[in-house]
């Protein structure tokens, strides 16, 4: 059985965090769950206290890429084989973590899988993601991909060997 770290970075999240843990807490696959909160002023740290959880608290509010950055950073010689990025407002099906792993372990080549995202309530394919799938290829089972955006990545120990973390002088991607 492979081993996952969930990373979620927080700020001001207190509208989406617990759909956002209670979803991950409820996978069919378990994984280690790792927060980074980038200075919440909201009640987000309050919420979160009963979840199973690793608390790595910014004292700023330091971006996406810095955030995951120090969860990773910290991760990265630990025995994870993969890492598994969401953002606080994703919610997910509960298959959606064992499926992206099946998948990675039949394409070890692919360093960062994405399953499709949809909208808030589940019904459409958002909007933006839309856009992805248009400007992809669409092989067999899958649409390889030049972007996509870190909503929701699975990063393999081995990508992250090879290409290393984000650009910390991008708040976001």
């Amino acid at each position: 059985m492979k081993k996952v770290a969930t990373i979620i970075v927080t700020y001001n999240g207190e509208r989406w965090i617990n759909r956002c843990l209670n979803s991950v807490t409820r996978s069919s696959y378990h994984s280690d769950l790792f927060r980074v909160d980038n200075f919440s002023t909201d009640e987000t740290l309050n919420l979160i206290k009963d979840f199973p959880l690793n608390l790595e608290k910014l004292n700023f509010n330091a971006g996406f890429g810095y955030a995951n950055n120090v969860a990773l950073k910290k991760l990265m010689n630990s025995d994870y084989d993969y890492f598994f990025l969401i953002n606080q407002d994703v919610y997910l099906e509960d298959n959606v973590l064992e499926k992206l792993l099946n998948f990675a372990e039949i394409h070890p080549e692919m360093g960062i899988i994405a399953p499709i995202q949809y909208d808030g309530e589940g019904k459409e394919i958002d909007a933006n993601f839309k856009q992805y799938i248009k400007l992809s290829e669409e092989k067999i089972d899958f649409y390889e991909t030049k972007f996509c955006n870190a909503a929701a990545w699975l990063i393999s120990k081995k990508c992250l060997e090879k290409v290393g973390f984000f650009n910390e002088n991008f708040k976001h991607y």
